[in-house]
């Protein structure tokens, strides 16, 4: 293949994925609608320190209760801070802590799954036992619980959500490793009907092609 074969290819490829995608996006208006929101909360989140234009933190009682304008476009609150920059970087902390609690659930909860659905057996009922355990506290009750035991801070609310959530994660990864677990896999029960099929092709194959010589008086006159 040339390289302007190569070149009218890849053209091709890109004008259907952008078709697709328009397509696509002309149907489901809301959910690009949603997707370029949540997009620039995000960047929003990440380049807080670069557009906030003042320190959450700082005091400013001189602002205090300053409404919207040029100077504050959310205003401040009591304590004269700026309720813009505050959103910025309260956003930057919530993505963190979402995907902070999200990955240790899923490093606690994926293990216990894979390892419960594919043993079985005793194994699989004490680590289901094990989940139901936190399962059996109220939703709310138990990350209160565990930061109470552990202390404040950002680290162990995360871990605290963490713990109360992991159990869900293992529940769907028990059941779809034991649904793959009962399908069959062993490779007698698809080898040996191919080879009997292969067989089968091969020997009607030989047999069309001797009748062929027989029958062909070109072949038989070469003789």
């Amino acid at each position: 293949m040339t390289a302007q074969a190569i070149d009218l290819a890849a053209a091709g490829r890109n004008v259907t994925f952008t078709t697709r995608a328009l397509h696509f996006a002309r149907r489901n208006v809301l959910f690009v609608l949603g997707a370029t929101l949540f997009l620039a909360i995000v960047l929003a989140a990440v380049f807080a320190p670069l557009i906030a234009p003042y320190d959450p933190t700082a005091i400013n009682f001189a602002d205090k209760l300053s409404p919207p304008g040029a100077q504050h476009l959310m205003g401040t609150n009591e304590l004269g801070q700026d309720i813009f920059s505050q959103v910025l970087f309260g956003a930057r902390t919530s993505l963190l802590v979402g995907v902070v609690v999200i990955s240790l659930a899923i490093a606690i909860g994926v293990p216990i799954g894979l390892v419960a659905g594919y043993f079985g057996g005793r194994l699989d009922t004490a680590l289901m036992r094990f989940s139901d355990v936190f399962l059996a506290f109220p939703p709310l009750l138990l990350p209160i619980a565990i930061t109470a035991a552990l202390g404040s801070g950002l680290f162990n609310a995360m871990m605290a959500l963490a713990v109360s959530w992991f159990p869900w994660y293992s529940r769907i990864v028990r059941g779809a490793v034991m649904r793959v677990n009962n399908e069959l896999y062993s490779w007698w029960t698809v080898g040996f009907p191919g080879l009997a099929i292969f067989v089968t092709v091969l020997a009607v194959n030989l047999v069309g092609d001797g009748v062929r010589d027989t029958l062909d008086p070109k072949h038989q006159s070469s003789h």
